[in-house]
């Protein structure tokens, strides 16, 4: 329509350049089709913004303060071209547009400074954060919580909506250790979490996020739930030990006996000959009992064998 306005004046008539001011303007009265074309763009406008509204409220890693950034700079420039179209303020016989996109500008380097508003945002966060069941926490480089997933939040109680909030407010105090980067790029440790009544063991990654500088941004914590395999390995370490307490009790005779063909006394190590009954209760846990075989009792007490064998208590 721009093009063929000089047929139809449709966007635009009467163009002239006024010079009446301090500087020149060029001063021109719009058409019903530039109407058209301004409501048109403006629903598109505010379509746009209501969908990122809502959009980024989803978001929880954005908090209050950078989303209300980011609709600054995308209402700034706006709001300067409705200032300069309905000839607001037309004194000043500027385009506002142009002022208003500069304080984008301000808005967005303060936005950055200040709130580190384009540093460590997940990439494809719902499909990918959210699906991973261990609990996974992101800080930045002053130690602030910027995300986390599901589970993170239920393991330290945290709001659904992300906060900015200093990672040793969330911490324990014998965990406040965890708010020093330290020199390591990625170390690991055990660390216990959870309330006293259910306490839950975690081997937990530390992973540092650098930027194309090389300069720290952040650091991500990845906590993997070992309790399990803690109690496996306790039950082991139970089981292990009631072993080797049996095994300290338990001594076997192996090798071979030197015994004498006579009186059946076995020579130890030292060339004693002792009692074969001495022998072995010293070299394991057997313990003898006396009596008498059947032809010994016949032969030490023919009384006594001749009544037991009546009652047929002897063969």
């Amino acid at each position: 329509m721009m093009f063929t306005n000089d047929y139809h004046g449709l966007m635009r008539y009467d163009v002239a350049l006024d010079t009446s001011g301090p500087f020149s303007v060029i001063i021109k009265s719009y058409g019903i089709w530039f109407w058209i074309a301004v409501i048109y763009h403006n629903l598109i406008m505010v379509t746009g913004m209501v969908l990122i509204i809502r959009r980024l409220t989803r978001r929880p890693h954005l908090s209050t303060k950078q989303l209300f950034i980011l609709l600054a700079i995308g209402l700034f420039p706006w709001l300067g071209n409705i200032l300069y179209i309905f000839k607001i303020f037309s004194w000043a016989r500027i385009d506002w547009t142009t002022a208003f996109l500069a304080m984008s500008g301000v808005v967005m380097t303060f936005g950055v400074a200040r709130y580190h508003l384009l540093s460590v945002i997940p990439i494809a966060r719902e499909f990918v954060l959210e699906k991973i069941v261990n609990p996974i926490l992101v800080v930045d480089g002053l130690n602030r919580v910027l995300d986390y997933n599901e589970s993170c939040r239920e393991l330290f109680g945290l709001s659904k909506k992300v906060a900015v909030v200093h990672l040793e407010k969330i911490l324990k105090p014998e965990h406040r250790h965890l708010c020093e980067s330290g020199d390591d790029d990625t170390y690991s440790q055990e660390i216990v979490l959870g309330d006293d009544g259910d306490p839950r063991t975690y081997e937990l990654r530390v992973d540092k996020l650098y930027n194309y500088r090389q300069k720290l941004r952040g650091r991500i914590f990845y906590f993997h739930d070992i309790t399990a395999r803690k109690v496996a390995e306790g039950e082991r370490e139970k089981i292990i030990t009631k072993l080797q307490d049996a095994l300290d009790k338990v001594k076997t005779l192996s090798g071979f006996l030197p015994i004498c063909s006579n009186c059946k006394k076995i020579r130890d190590d030292e060339g004693y000959w002792n009692e074969v009954e001495l022998y072995i209760s010293k070299h394991s846990n057997i313990q003898f009992s006396h009596g008498l075989c059947a032809e010994c009792l016949k032969k030490l007490h023919p009384e006594e064998y001749k009544r037991l064998k009546e009652k047929g208590k002897v063969s």
